[in-house]
């Protein structure tokens, strides 16, 4: 029986996983990857309504990769009611991509479904 999803240990109805393709001026390595996704916490500073907030982006990760074609594809988790980040926002904040990449830098969103954990 599917159920709910699991976002930062907690369970949350309507998770979603969402995958993007991002295309930027210098990818990450490989290695850098990998180090971001072992991570127990990856706590950033964000501005949401011309506010700082605090914002952790490791419970927000699914997966990390380069694709065959040299994009990034950053798949993230989503939840109502939870805090989010957008595909350039994180990518920025976790390889400190400097503003002329990013804006330079192009998304393609290549899927969304939900995330869903099976009941033993």
């Amino acid at each position: 029986v599917i159920t709910q999803a699991v976002l930062a240990g907690k369970e949350h109805a309507g998770t979603m996983v969402t995958t993007y393709h991002l295309r930027l001026p210098k990818l990450p390595a490989q290695a850098e990857l990998d180090r971001v996704m072992a991570q127990e916490s990856l706590p950033v500073v964000v501005v949401r309504k011309g506010m700082e907030k605090q914002l952790d982006l490791r419970p927000l990760l699914h997966s990390l990769r380069l694709t065959p074609e040299g994009e990034l594809a950053l798949s993230v988790f989503s939840a109502p009611g939870q805090p989010g980040g957008k595909p350039l926002e994180i990518a920025a904040k976790l390889f400190g991509l400097p503003e002329e990449e990013i804006r330079r830098a192009r998304v393609l969103k290549v899927a969304s479904e939900p995330f869903l954990v099976s009941e033993k």
